[in-house]
């Protein structure tokens, strides 16, 4: 039901996105048709919308059931605890799909525990790297590439793709029991055949 790359590419469908032009009205669009409005708060033009961004991402591909739908990221990083799709841990790889919260006040020592304040979405992660598309960054939407355990992320929401339901294989075949005939006096292969709706080469 859900893919990583629906989400990523409509996150991607973002990038360009800039305080006050349409792609950033786009996004102030989808994320105020989601109802009711988290804590009843309609998006405005002027509020902060990385939390959005990544939200109406998330409207726009109906995946509202695995992924917080928030403007705010503090309220975003609650619900992704309470939904059980928090991941604490600043040294994990995240993969595509999943959102890195950031907390810009993190002073480096020991595991950061702040109010996150900044989140964006990842799309790929290489060779110890990670790019992120993220809204509102320096007031547009456009990527950021950070390095695994990067000092700033507060956290990740790593939504549950791989706990969708899976096909039901088919079941495997029962071999037919043959059926045993005695050949009785004045039997034909044609008479057999035709007794048992089969044919002479069968």
């Amino acid at each position: 039901k859900y893919s990583r790359e629906v989400y990523v590419n409509q996150m991607r469908s973002f990038i360009g996105a800039a305080d006050g032009n349409a792609k950033h009205r786009e996004i102030v669009d989808i994320y105020n048709s989601y109802l009711p409005h988290p804590r009843g708060h309609k998006l405005t033009m002027n509020d902060a919308w990385c939390a959005a961004t990544v939200s109406a991402s998330a409207i726009a591909v109906g995946y509202t059931a695995i992924y917080p739908i928030e403007c705010s990221c503090t309220q975003m990083m609650k619900i992704a605890q309470s939904m059980g799709i928090w991941q604490e841990n600043d040294a994990y790889v995240p993969k595509p799909a999943d959102l890195i919260l950031y907390d810009w006040e993190d002073d480096g020592k020991g595991d950061c525990t702040g109010q996150p304040n900044h989140v964006g979405a990842v799309e790929t992660v290489s060779n110890g790297k990670i790019t992120v598309i993220e809204g509102n960054y320096d007031g547009k939407c456009q990527r950021r590439v950070i390095t695994v355990n990067y000092r700033y992320i507060r956290g990740f929401i790593c939504p549950k793709y791989n706990e969708q339901p899976q096909p039901t294989p088919e079941p495997t075949p029962t071999p037919p029991t043959p059926t045993i005939y005695v050949v009785q006096k004045g039997d034909t292969l044609t008479k057999i055949a035709k007794d048992f709706n089969t044919t002479v080469d069968a």
